[in-house]
């Protein structure tokens, strides 16, 4: 069996477009396991701290498609209402969207993705909440496994400090979606397609019959409209 495949064997299946439960993915250890503390995570765990530089125009556009995306409905003055879990969350919500966006097109380009790929399958596992948990225990924007890709995420496996992140801005997502975008840029390359790639990393093994990637690519299709109708 090839080694991608048996890392991915403990992946969950396709799920709802909101957070999934049972959806993950598996990759190889973190060299670099973080080490800020649970209680206080003053300098959150991240692999992608935020830039001093302005946002670049691939993270305006996903972000102006998540905000859409989260929208329940317009004021008469145009002003946007946002999801009450969005809205009433620790942090603003807007920023926060606009922070996702940036972190994961960074994430998609380091690992030759398309950012709305990645955005549409961080919007399928989690609907954008960082706190959603699955019932395997999958974590994260991109449900990581505890016992598959997320076994040595620090965000993953540790409560206190997962609790503690979701006061920060980025919700310490940095090295979540390194590796979500490492895992399906890997399963992409060794199946041989997108459609077999998005496949794998929903069940564990390649195939263009799951209906996960189905689903991500429509979404794709539905954030990029959203960017272009904004």
């Amino acid at each position: 069996m090839r080694p991608l495949l048996v890392a991915l064997l403990t992946l969950g299946c396709a799920g709802a477009p909101t957070p999934r439960p049972e959806t993950s993915a598996s990759a190889p250890a973190d060299p670099s396991a973080p080490t800020a503390r649970a209680e206080a995570p003053a300098e959150p765990e991240t692999a992608d701290r935020a830039e001093s530089a302005p946002p670049s125009p691939a993270a305006r556009a996903l972000a102006r498609a998540f905000e859409a995306r989260m929208t329940v409905w317009r004021r008469p003055d145009g002003s946007r209402v946002l999801t009450r879990r969005c809205r009433e969350g620790p942090v603003d919500c807007a920023a926060r969207l606009r922070r996702f966006a940036e972190m994961i097109v960074r994430a998609a380009r380091r690992h030759d993705l398309d950012p709305f790929l990645l955005g549409a399958l961080a919007w399928r596992e989690s609907g954008l909440d960082p706190a959603a948990l699955g019932r395997r225990g999958e974590a994260g924007l991109v449900q990581l496994h505890p016992r598959g890709a997320g076994r040595d995420m620090r965000y993953v496996r540790d409560v206190a400090y997962r609790a503690a992140c979701q006061a920060e801005l980025d919700a310490c997502q940095g090295p979540v979606l390194e590796r979500g975008a490492s895992t399906l840029s890997r399963a992409i390359a060794e199946c041989g397609s997108l459609e077999s790639g998005l496949g794998a990393y929903a069940t564990g093994h390649c195939t263009d019959r799951a209906s996960h990637a189905t689903h991500v690519l429509e979404e794709r299709e539905t954030l990029r409209r959203l960017a272009r109708e904004q």
